[in-house]
């Protein structure tokens, strides 16, 4: 870097000290300002303050003479008002001073002198400071003396550049599908996030429309619950009444559905575990659900949906989906068979459509994001479905429907073997 500059403050009793002592500096690699270099018509205050401007520090020949000056405390001052290093150079090492003062950086010999300059010399030395603190023109120094020359080629960059561009770009990242959802929710778990706030309409979210991805995010929740020290985790569902209808309408056939309830059962079994474990380890596990419109006795009033499905994590991370409907057309015939899974509580099997009729017509979007006010936004809808949870459903009674239901299909799936095979 380029040489320090000092201004040197002493009581003119002592010039002839201060003399001695600037000649050394200039021999040191440090330029000094000094009094008497002034020239007889300058304005002696104004002169004073372009040289606290320009010094890096000051010096301060502490004598007895020196604390009778009339400018030495008005020359000090100014350094020590505009926060830059004040050393107090004391050859006499008799304790002359107390006060304000007396934390700054004393020497009482040249040695001492010469490790307080360099001192500051690291502090000032751009090279040494983080980049964010530094200016324009303190940066500019940098790549002239530590990457060299400026006419470097913009091309030995370019990794740098589009290591930067992805970071940038990973703040926010479109997720299209169970799968992609699934796979940011896993990679996030195995930095060990230490709080968790997560709503999803069934407990086995994605289970069969991506199911090697569903494994993997499902065992690296396990593992976090497992092996973390302590975490804090909600969950939020839908009640196990409106995933029957759920999944009614996304899985005609009785095969899929039977499966679909089987995942969310031992989701909910899992769920269990980690109640547990956490009462162990003193940690934190809180499962509710969202409360749905009901009428007299007790039924819900049409299908309903998690209008957000989302994982907040540790209020700086964020992963969050939505069905949309691709608007395929249907057939008129797979329209009434439809309804009829809905409408129809007794339907035991719907008649199984040629291939090309049953493409999926929803799909499921997602987006990640990291940035703050995102983030945040997301948290505040979690604590808007919390403000209407149902309060009568328990963990224990989810489970009970779960398996009321699973035992239904399981029976219904017999009866419709059954006559298959009388049929033939």
């Amino acid at each position: 870097m380029d040489k320090l500059k000092t201004f040197i403050s002493y009581a003119h009793e002592d010039k002839e000290f201060a003399d001695e002592l600037s000649a050394f500096l200039d021999k040191s690699d440090v330029t000094v300002f000094i009094d008497h270099q002034f020239k007889v018509n300058d304005p002696i205050p104004e002169t004073i303050r372009e040289n606290v401007h320009k010094s890096d520090f000051c010096i301060w020949i502490l004598t007895k003479n020196s604390l009778k000056s009339k400018w030495c405390p008005y020359e000090v001052g100014a350094f020590w008002g505009s926060e830059k290093p004040v050393i107090i150079y004391n050859p006499s090492k008799k304790p002359l001073l107390s006060g304000p003062l007396f934390d700054r950086v004393h020497a009482e010999g040249k040695e001492d002198l010469l490790g307080a300059i360099k001192e500051i010399r690291n502090k000032l030395n751009p090279s040494n400071r983080s980049f964010g603190s530094l200016s324009v023109q303190q940066a500019r120094k940098i790549f002239r003396e530590e990457i060299g020359e400026l006419d470097i080629k913009i091309e030995s960059f370019q990794s740098t550049f589009e290591k930067v561009k992805n970071l940038v770009e990973e703040q926010n990242v479109y997720l299209e599908g169970h799968v992609k959802i699934l796979g940011k929710i896993t990679e996030i778990l195995k930095n060990r996030p230490e709080k968790i706030r997560s709503a999803f309409d069934v407990p086995s979210f994605g289970s069969l429309s991506a199911e090697a991805e569903y494994i993997k995010c499902r065992t690296a929740f396990s593992n976090f619950c497992e092996t973390a020290p302590t975490w804090d985790m909600q969950i939020m569902l839908l009640p196990a009444d409106i995933g029957a209808k759920i999944t009614k309408l996304e899985y005609p056939l009785l095969e899929k559905r039977e499966k679909a309830w089987h995942q969310d059962l031992e989701a909910l079994k899992r769920f269990d575990r980690y109640r547990r474990i956490a009462e162990e380890r003193n940690s934190n596990f809180e499962i509710c659900w969202l409360g749905v419109e009901r009428d007299k006795k007790g039924v819900s009033l049409g299908v309903h949906s998690m209008p957000l499905n989302l994982w907040v994590f540790d209020g700086k991370e964020a992963v969050f989906s939505t069905v949309i409907d691709n608007y395929r057309p249907i057939l008129q015939k797979e329209k009434s068979q439809a309804i009829a899974a809905v409408a129809d509580e007794k339907t035991i099997l719907l008649p199984e459509l040629p291939k090309e009729n049953v493409k999926p017509r929803l799909k499921e979007i997602g987006f990640y994001t990291s940035d703050r006010d995102m983030v945040r936004f997301l948290e505040e809808i979690f604590n808007k479905y919390k403000e209407n949870i149902d309060e009568n459903m328990t963990l224990a009674n989810q489970i009970t429907a779960s398996e009321i239901e699973w035992n239904r299909i399981k029976r219904s799936r017999l009866r419709v073997k059954t006559n298959n095979r009388n049929d033939k």
